[in-house]
């Protein structure tokens, strides 16, 4: 299986000396989290990959819980298509997370696991208030985002007003401008060149 999915922003972890006593457990856990992302970033497309990212990721928690590990289990449940699992991971993170760039990014994919979920109203409001915040940083990535749940629920014009504003905010985001290209292409009745638009599942990252 090799679905498609939303604009997922991921997270680097940091582990700070907790003692003596638990320094172990903290490095046992890095390395767990570690090879979690070796597993996601080389496997891009393989759900096996995507298994052995979460086992690795809940053998990190075990040891050391952090926010960043558990970030990147909500975000790999959506890419298993565990909505409601992530739905309440995402959750338990943004009670932890303060204000800042970091928690505007984890409520960009909390957004995504709420749209996959059916709940597109909800995923739109935190979107549009991201997009108006100054913590988060790449708004073309909502509104990527927002463009692709308005196709999903058959709005055309709409995915194509957010994909346009996309492209506006930051020309040189290449996926913005496939997916316009493709929504535009199709409108005409032409072959759609590029990626595909649909449910989106698969991990993708902003760079």
């Amino acid at each position: 299986m090799t679905p498609r999915s939303y604009v997922f922003m991921g997270f680097a972890m940091v582990v700070l000396s907790t003692g003596c006593g638990r320094k172990s457990d903290a490095e046992g856990a890095q390395t767990h989290y570690r090879l979690a992302m070796v597993e996601m970033q080389h496997a891009a497309h393989d759900e096996r990959a995507w298994r052995t990212a979460l086992a690795h990721i809940d053998h990190s928690l075990r040891k050391h819980e952090t926010v960043e590990a558990l970030a990147t289990k909500a975000q790999l449940l959506v890419m298993l298509q565990q909505y409601e699992q992530a739905i309440a991971c995402f959750e338990s993170v943004l009670k932890r997370e303060p204000a800042g760039r970091r928690r505007s990014d984890i409520e960009n994919n909390y957004a995504c696991a709420l749209a996959a979920n059916g709940r597109s109203d909800e995923a739109h409001e935190i979107w549009e208030r991201l997009c108006a915040s100054g913590d988060y940083l790449t708004p073309e990535v909502a509104l990527v985002n927002r463009g692709r749940a308005y196709l999903m629920a058959g709005e055309r014009k709409q995915a194509e007003k957010m994909l346009a504003m996309a492209v506006a905010t930051a020309p040189d985001y290449v996926d913005a401008r496939d997916y316009l290209h493709g929504l535009q292409a199709a409108n005409d009745g032409d072959v759609v060149a590029g990626p595909s638009i649909q449910r989106p599942t698969d991990h993708e990252q902003r760079s």
